[in-house]
């Protein structure tokens, strides 16, 4: 093996050997050392022995890049690592095995994300804002200042509540990253929000509830149902797209929704919603359309099967509602929980039974203390507020009663 020149000024002077495919030159000053050149590349390598007396081979970058001098105390370094019981090239080797964000991300979201009532948000989030930036970048490189140059992505083309759910996404999916330990710090541990919210206050008023009731049925039969389904339950909108017929049972008059369920909410037990009239009229006519499929409300066919239904269903159903009824102030589907939970108050349903109506569990003390079921309040609670929105939306008059429930006091 030819010795190496002991000048930069000399190496870039030395020539590939035509006749061979590589050339290496050996360092006189750094056991180990040489420099490889071929007809195209010139690399520097490092053969060393580590401590359990195993000889290695790790590349130490390209010349002229890394030149003699950053060549040398790399290394020294590798070298007394090596002494110490260190292995570069196994610490390689874990490196290139290690996932990208783009794999995190996939990971993520099949793995964890899927079980939760988010799950489409974390993926719109994810895939939209991280992956174009980051998706090729090992994980284990990510620092703060690349979390936030994805948050200036979304702030820069004017969407500063989305940076703030982006941020949120990208920590837990960070921690989560943590707990299966492929990083041990989360960067994104202590990055302010971009931008200042303000809590949503839109309730809807009876008038409003009445516009958009009579629009309903110039939507498709299904999306109205769900919307109806909405503002007589006040329960989540995934809740209420996902349900499935094995959680409806019609003899009881309740519904059970799971207290784990993929895509929906998570909470510590099942959470029962009784049902009033209306609510089971809109549920009998769906099975009579749907009942031969495991959900009740039917998704996009795909073959021969029928897809799982998703949010779109009724996010396609907003955009038509919102042509149907031009100069509204600005609205959204969650406003109607908010709407039927503002509604229970009027009607002077106790706050702490409005709150289990719509699937608040209760807190502290009380949920230790406190295990009545409450189910007779709820059921009471929902007739009565399906016969006061039925009224404000002019289905039926003041003198009529189609959710009466009589209660042992």
């Amino acid at each position: 093996m030819p010795a190496l020149p002991p000048t930069d000024v000399q190496i870039r002077a030395l020539k590939p050997d035509p006749e061979k495919a590589q050339t290496e030159y050996r360092d006189s000053r750094v056991p180990g050392l040489s420099l490889i050149i071929g007809a195209t590349t010139r690399t520097w390598s490092l053969t060393y022995t580590t401590a359990a007396g195993q000889r290695r081979r790790v590349s130490l970058g390209r010349y002229p890049e890394t030149g003699l001098a950053d060549a040398r105390r790399a290394a020294e370094t590798v070298r007394s690592d090596a002494r110490k019981g260190a292995d570069p090239q196994a610490a390689k080797r874990t490196y290139r095995a290690s996932p990208t964000v783009g794999d995190t991300i996939d990971q993520y979201l099949s793995a964890y994300a899927s079980r939760k009532v988010t799950c489409n948000m974390d993926a719109l989030a994810l895939r939209q804002d991280v992956a174009p930036i980051l998706g090729d970048r090992k994980l284990v490189d990510i620092t703060r200042r690349d979390v936030q140059a994805v948050l200036r992505r979304a702030l820069d083309r004017g969407a500063p509540i989305m940076a703030n759910r982006t941020l949120e996404i990208v920590r837990k999916m960070l921690a989560w990253s943590v707990d299966q330990g492929w990083i041990e710090v989360n960067p994104a541990a202590g990055i302010a929000k971009p931008a200042v919210e303000k809590p949503r206050a839109r309730a809807l008023t009876d008038a409003e509830l009445k516009a958009l009731w009579g629009t309903l049925g110039r939507i498709s039969p299904q999306s109205g149902a769900a919307f109806k389904l909405l503002l007589l339950t006040g329960q989540r909108e995934m809740e209420v797209v996902g349900a499935r017929w094995s959680e409806i049972d019609f003899a009881a008059g309740v519904w059970t929704l799971p207290a784990d369920a993929p895509g929906r909410s998570k909470r510590g037990a099942p959470h029962v919603v009784p049902l009033s009239e209306s609510v089971v009229d809109i549920l009998g006519a769906l099975h009579e359309a749907t009942g031969t499929t495991a959900t009740v409300f039917r998704g996009k066919r795909r073959g021969d099967k029928g897809g799982l239904p998703t949010r779109s269903m009724v996010a396609n159903a907003k955009v038509k509602l919102d042509e149907l009824l031009p100069g509204w102030p600005g609205w959204r589907v969650h406003d109607l929980r908010r709407t039927v939970r503002t509604g229970l108050s009027r009607i002077n349903v106790p706050p702490h039974v409005a709150e289990l109506v719509i699937g608040h569990a209760a807190g502290g003390l009380v949920k230790v203390y406190d295990r009545h079921d409450y189910l007779a309040e709820k059921r009471e609670a929902l007739s009565r507020w399906a016969d006061h929105l039925l009224r404000v939306v002019g289905d039926i008059d003041d003198t009529e009663t189609t959710n009466v429930v009589t209660l042992r006091r």
